[in-house]
Protein backbone atom coordinates (compact mmCIF):
# COMPACT_ATOMS: atom_id res chain seq x y z
CA UNK A 1 0.00 0.00 0.00
CA UNK A 2 1.40 3.75 -0.68
CA UNK A 3 0.64 6.01 1.51
CA UNK A 4 0.69 9.81 1.16
CA UNK A 5 0.63 11.75 4.51
CA UNK A 6 -0.13 15.51 5.15
CA UNK A 7 1.15 17.95 4.53
CA UNK A 8 3.41 16.55 1.79
CA UNK A 9 3.96 19.13 -1.11
CA UNK A 10 5.06 17.46 -4.05
CA UNK A 11 4.14 18.66 -8.50
CA UNK A 12 4.03 15.38 -9.87
CA UNK A 13 4.02 11.54 -9.29
CA UNK A 14 4.86 8.60 -11.80
CA UNK A 15 1.70 7.50 -13.31
CA UNK A 16 2.38 4.26 -14.34
CA UNK A 17 4.44 3.37 -11.38
CA UNK A 18 0.82 3.63 -9.46
CA UNK A 19 -1.48 1.68 -11.88
CA UNK A 20 -0.91 -1.48 -10.36
CA UNK A 21 -2.16 -0.31 -7.24
CA UNK A 22 -5.22 0.50 -9.22
CA UNK A 23 -4.80 4.62 -8.40
CA UNK A 24 -2.75 6.99 -10.41
CA UNK A 25 -2.54 10.14 -8.25
CA UNK A 26 -1.02 13.91 -9.97
CA UNK A 27 -1.44 17.40 -7.45
CA UNK A 28 -0.29 20.21 -6.95
CA UNK A 29 -0.09 22.01 -3.37
CA UNK A 30 -0.69 20.42 -0.28
CA UNK A 31 -2.64 17.26 0.40
CA UNK A 32 -5.52 18.10 3.67
CA UNK A 33 -5.32 14.49 4.61
CA UNK A 34 -3.67 10.93 4.11
CA UNK A 35 -5.06 8.67 1.07
CA UNK A 36 -4.75 4.90 0.97
CA UNK A 37 -4.09 4.65 -2.64
CA UNK A 38 -5.05 0.72 -2.82
CA UNK A 39 -8.33 2.03 -1.16
CA UNK A 40 -9.40 3.16 -4.72
CA UNK A 41 -9.17 -0.41 -6.61
CA UNK A 42 -11.43 0.59 -9.72
CA UNK A 43 -10.94 4.75 -10.38
CA UNK A 44 -7.98 7.02 -11.54
CA UNK A 45 -7.95 9.68 -9.35
CA UNK A 46 -6.71 13.63 -9.94
CA UNK A 47 -6.44 15.47 -7.22
CA UNK A 48 -5.16 18.93 -8.03
CA UNK A 49 -5.24 22.18 -6.06
CA UNK A 50 -7.11 25.06 -6.82
CA UNK A 51 -6.86 27.92 -4.61
CA UNK A 52 -8.85 26.81 -1.57
CA UNK A 53 -9.73 23.35 -2.68
CA UNK A 54 -9.11 19.63 -4.35
CA UNK A 55 -10.66 18.98 -7.53
CA UNK A 56 -11.21 15.48 -8.67
CA UNK A 57 -11.37 13.56 -11.36
CA UNK A 58 -12.55 9.58 -10.95
CA UNK A 59 -12.44 7.91 -14.13
CA UNK A 60 -12.72 4.72 -15.48
CA UNK A 61 -9.42 2.22 -14.76
CA UNK A 62 -6.61 2.34 -17.33
CA UNK A 63 -5.68 -0.90 -19.62
CA UNK A 64 -3.59 -3.38 -18.04
CA UNK A 65 -5.79 -3.49 -14.27
CA UNK A 66 -5.63 -6.96 -13.05
CA UNK A 67 -8.38 -9.43 -13.06
CA UNK A 68 -8.06 -10.35 -9.94
CA UNK A 69 -7.94 -6.38 -8.65
CA UNK A 70 -10.83 -5.28 -11.12
CA UNK A 71 -13.23 -8.87 -10.14
CA UNK A 72 -15.92 -7.63 -7.44
CA UNK A 73 -15.89 -4.00 -7.50
CA UNK A 74 -18.29 -1.61 -8.92
CA UNK A 75 -17.21 0.36 -11.86
CA UNK A 76 -17.21 4.01 -11.73
CA UNK A 77 -17.38 7.03 -14.04
CA UNK A 78 -18.81 5.64 -17.23
CA UNK A 79 -22.32 7.76 -17.99
CA UNK A 80 -23.39 5.72 -21.19
CA UNK A 81 -20.41 3.41 -22.36
CA UNK A 82 -21.58 0.79 -20.28
CA UNK A 83 -18.39 -1.63 -19.79
CA UNK A 84 -15.17 0.26 -21.03
CA UNK A 85 -12.36 -1.68 -22.95
CA UNK A 86 -10.54 -2.97 -20.28
CA UNK A 87 -13.14 -4.85 -18.41
CA UNK A 88 -14.47 -6.64 -21.55
CA UNK A 89 -10.75 -7.58 -22.82
CA UNK A 90 -10.19 -9.15 -19.01
CA UNK A 91 -13.26 -11.75 -20.05
CA UNK A 92 -11.63 -12.66 -23.25
CA UNK A 93 -14.05 -10.72 -25.55
CA UNK A 94 -12.58 -8.78 -28.32
CA UNK A 95 -14.19 -5.29 -27.34
CA UNK A 96 -16.29 -3.29 -29.82
CA UNK A 97 -14.74 0.33 -29.99
CA UNK A 98 -16.42 3.00 -28.14
CA UNK A 99 -16.53 6.18 -30.06
CA UNK A 100 -17.73 8.64 -27.54
CA UNK A 101 -16.13 8.81 -24.30
CA UNK A 102 -18.38 9.95 -21.25
CA UNK A 103 -17.77 10.56 -17.53
CA UNK A 104 -19.65 11.29 -14.82
CA UNK A 105 -17.41 13.88 -12.95
CA UNK A 106 -17.36 13.00 -8.80
CA UNK A 107 -17.63 16.43 -7.78
CA UNK A 108 -20.20 17.57 -9.61
CA UNK A 109 -22.06 14.50 -10.45
CA UNK A 110 -25.39 16.19 -12.61
CA UNK A 111 -22.85 16.94 -15.16
CA UNK A 112 -21.10 14.63 -17.95
CA UNK A 113 -18.18 15.27 -19.72
CA UNK A 114 -18.22 13.60 -23.07
CA UNK A 115 -15.68 13.84 -25.63
CA UNK A 116 -15.68 13.06 -29.76
CA UNK A 117 -12.57 12.86 -31.86
CA UNK A 118 -13.09 13.51 -35.44
CA UNK A 119 -10.66 12.82 -38.79
CA UNK A 120 -11.06 13.81 -41.93
CA UNK A 121 -13.20 16.81 -40.81
CA UNK A 122 -14.29 18.35 -44.16
CA UNK A 123 -15.59 21.99 -42.79
CA UNK A 124 -13.07 23.16 -40.01
CA UNK A 125 -13.77 26.51 -41.07
CA UNK A 126 -17.28 26.36 -41.19
CA UNK A 127 -16.99 24.43 -37.17
CA UNK A 128 -15.15 27.62 -35.97
CA UNK A 129 -17.54 30.22 -36.84
CA UNK A 130 -20.32 28.47 -35.64
CA UNK A 131 -18.47 28.31 -32.28
CA UNK A 132 -17.58 31.70 -32.19
CA UNK A 133 -21.48 32.47 -33.28
CA UNK A 134 -22.95 30.43 -30.48
CA UNK A 135 -24.27 27.85 -32.80
CA UNK A 136 -21.81 25.37 -31.20
CA UNK A 137 -22.60 24.63 -27.59
CA UNK A 138 -19.52 22.78 -27.11
CA UNK A 139 -14.85 23.08 -27.21
CA UNK A 140 -14.04 22.43 -30.18
CA UNK A 141 -9.74 21.20 -29.25
CA UNK A 142 -6.68 20.89 -31.80
CA UNK A 143 -6.16 16.99 -31.14
CA UNK A 144 -2.56 17.34 -32.19
CA UNK A 145 -1.93 19.16 -28.95
CA UNK A 146 -3.58 16.59 -26.70
CA UNK A 147 -1.50 13.55 -25.10
CA UNK A 148 -4.73 11.66 -23.57
CA UNK A 149 -8.24 12.25 -23.13
CA UNK A 150 -7.28 12.17 -19.31
CA UNK A 151 -5.99 16.05 -20.39
CA UNK A 152 -9.28 17.43 -21.30
CA UNK A 153 -11.23 15.95 -18.66
CA UNK A 154 -8.91 17.36 -16.41
CA UNK A 155 -9.21 20.84 -17.64
CA UNK A 156 -13.23 20.65 -18.14
CA UNK A 157 -13.13 19.65 -14.47
CA UNK A 158 -11.15 22.73 -13.43
CA UNK A 159 -13.50 25.26 -15.45
CA UNK A 160 -16.74 23.39 -14.35
CA UNK A 161 -15.43 24.35 -11.12
CA UNK A 162 -14.29 27.94 -11.75
CA UNK A 163 -17.70 28.49 -13.35
CA UNK A 164 -19.23 27.53 -9.99
CA UNK A 165 -17.38 29.44 -7.92
CA UNK A 166 -17.58 32.59 -10.50
CA UNK A 167 -13.80 32.82 -11.32
CA UNK A 168 -13.38 32.05 -14.84
CA UNK A 169 -11.19 34.07 -16.72
CA UNK A 170 -12.36 33.95 -20.14
CA UNK A 171 -15.86 34.21 -21.28
CA UNK A 172 -18.05 30.96 -21.63
CA UNK A 173 -17.55 27.45 -20.12
CA UNK A 174 -15.80 26.41 -23.48
CA UNK A 175 -13.56 28.70 -23.69
CA UNK A 176 -12.16 27.82 -19.97
CA UNK A 177 -11.90 24.32 -20.99
CA UNK A 178 -9.70 25.10 -23.93
CA UNK A 179 -7.52 28.05 -21.87
CA UNK A 180 -6.69 25.24 -18.97
CA UNK A 181 -5.23 22.79 -21.60
CA UNK A 182 -2.39 25.69 -21.72
CA UNK A 183 0.81 25.82 -19.40
CA UNK A 184 0.62 29.44 -19.63
CA UNK A 185 -2.04 32.42 -18.88
CA UNK A 186 -2.11 33.85 -21.60
CA UNK A 187 -5.69 33.63 -23.10
CA UNK A 188 -5.14 34.34 -26.83
CA UNK A 189 -2.17 32.22 -27.10
CA UNK A 190 -4.38 28.77 -25.75
CA UNK A 191 -6.70 29.35 -28.30
CA UNK A 192 -3.76 29.61 -30.83
CA UNK A 193 -2.57 26.24 -30.04
CA UNK A 194 -5.63 24.50 -28.85
CA UNK A 195 -8.70 25.86 -30.70
CA UNK A 196 -8.87 24.86 -34.13
CA UNK A 197 -8.33 26.37 -37.22
CA UNK A 198 -10.14 26.79 -40.63
CA UNK A 199 -7.61 24.65 -42.13
CA UNK A 200 -7.39 21.87 -39.69
CA UNK A 201 -8.66 18.19 -40.52
CA UNK A 202 -9.25 16.46 -37.25
CA UNK A 203 -11.23 18.13 -34.18
CA UNK A 204 -11.80 16.51 -30.30
CA UNK A 205 -14.96 17.79 -29.67
CA UNK A 206 -15.80 18.56 -26.24
CA UNK A 207 -19.35 18.44 -24.09
CA UNK A 208 -20.25 19.39 -20.98
CA UNK A 209 -24.14 18.20 -20.02
CA UNK A 210 -26.74 16.63 -17.71
CA UNK A 211 -27.76 12.98 -18.13
CA UNK A 212 -31.12 14.35 -19.79
CA UNK A 213 -28.97 16.37 -22.76
CA UNK A 214 -27.73 13.66 -23.87
CA UNK A 215 -29.44 14.51 -27.43
CA UNK A 216 -27.30 17.49 -28.01
CA UNK A 217 -24.53 15.21 -28.01
CA UNK A 218 -25.55 13.50 -31.43
CA UNK A 219 -27.02 17.11 -32.32
CA UNK A 220 -23.62 18.38 -32.55
CA UNK A 221 -21.66 15.29 -33.63
CA UNK A 222 -24.09 15.91 -37.52
CA UNK A 223 -22.67 18.98 -37.83
CA UNK A 224 -19.11 17.39 -38.08
CA UNK A 225 -18.36 16.18 -41.80
CA UNK A 226 -15.74 14.13 -41.16
CA UNK A 227 -14.59 10.26 -39.89
CA UNK A 228 -15.63 10.04 -36.32
CA UNK A 229 -12.74 7.82 -34.54
CA UNK A 230 -12.83 6.35 -30.98
CA UNK A 231 -11.30 8.86 -28.54
CA UNK A 232 -8.97 6.42 -27.60
CA UNK A 233 -7.17 7.16 -30.50
CA UNK A 234 -6.26 10.70 -29.84
CA UNK A 235 -2.51 9.99 -28.90
CA UNK A 236 -2.43 9.31 -32.87
CA UNK A 237 -2.73 12.35 -33.66
CA UNK A 238 -0.32 13.76 -31.21
CA UNK A 239 2.45 16.16 -32.16
CA UNK A 240 4.70 15.17 -29.67
CA UNK A 241 7.65 17.40 -31.02
CA UNK A 242 5.35 21.09 -30.35
CA UNK A 243 3.50 19.36 -27.05
CA UNK A 244 6.88 18.63 -25.53
CA UNK A 245 8.17 22.80 -26.60
CA UNK A 246 4.83 24.32 -25.39
CA UNK A 247 5.15 22.41 -22.31
CA UNK A 248 9.16 22.70 -21.75
CA UNK A 249 9.18 18.98 -20.66
CA UNK A 250 12.99 18.12 -20.58
CA UNK A 251 14.86 14.65 -21.48
CA UNK A 252 15.30 14.08 -18.12
CA UNK A 253 11.73 14.70 -16.94
CA UNK A 254 10.87 11.95 -19.09
CA UNK A 255 13.20 9.22 -17.56
CA UNK A 256 11.32 9.50 -14.24
CA UNK A 257 7.37 9.68 -15.61
CA UNK A 258 5.51 10.20 -18.64
CA UNK A 259 4.36 12.81 -21.12
CA UNK A 260 1.14 12.50 -19.48
CA UNK A 261 2.35 12.90 -16.20
CA UNK A 262 4.63 15.86 -17.49
CA UNK A 263 1.33 17.89 -18.77
CA UNK A 264 -1.24 17.10 -16.37
CA UNK A 265 1.49 18.63 -13.90
CA UNK A 266 2.24 22.07 -15.96
CA UNK A 267 -1.54 22.51 -16.25
CA UNK A 268 -2.35 21.65 -12.24
CA UNK A 269 0.49 23.94 -11.58
CA UNK A 270 0.20 27.00 -13.51
CA UNK A 271 -2.24 29.52 -11.07
CA UNK A 272 -0.11 28.73 -8.03
CA UNK A 273 3.62 28.91 -9.66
Amino acid sequence: MCRLNAPQAFTSFNLNQLHNDGLAFMAAGTLRKPLHLAEFPVAVLLSLWDVKQLVHVRLPLLPGHSGKQQAGHQKVGAAQSGEDVAFKSLHGRRPHPIMNQTQQLELFPEHRVTQMLFKEVKNAAELRRSAVDGQINGALVNPTMLVSPFQVLVAANKALHLQKIGKMKTRSLYSEIIFNLSPTNNISEAFKRFGISDGDESVMVVLVHSQDESQIVSDIAAKVDGLQVPVAEVSSLSDTAKIKKLYKVTPREEKCGTLEDAVICRMATKDVV
